[in-house]
């Protein structure tokens, strides 16, 4: 639990972006009225962390292995995100 104490949040009027250890988490709110997330580490570890695929030439899957800290990072960046944009 020590770890989710060690995250800090800057918000911006369109973005929030959360920093820990050697990582940091952005959730921006888009003109198009969706949201991006983006994840940064720095590490000396390559390994694949997403997987982007398309099955039976039309089904699009997307999938990402994210920490605790990012998991819970992306949650809170959407709600406030969602709140500033009057959907929640």
């Amino acid at each position: 639990m020590d770890k989710l104490k060690s995250i800090s949040k800057t918000s911006h009027p369109n973005a929030e972006i959360f920093k820990y250890e050697n990582s940091r988490v952005c959730v921006l709110s888009l003109p198009t009225d969706d949201y991006a997330i983006q994840l940064k580490t720095l590490s000396e570890n390559h390994t694949v962390r997403s997987i982007h695929r398309v099955d039976k030439n039309k089904i699009v899957v997307t999938g990402i292995r994210v920490s605790r800290e990012a998991a819970i990072s992306i949650m809170v960046g959407l709600q406030e995100q969602l709140r500033k944009d009057g959907v929640l």
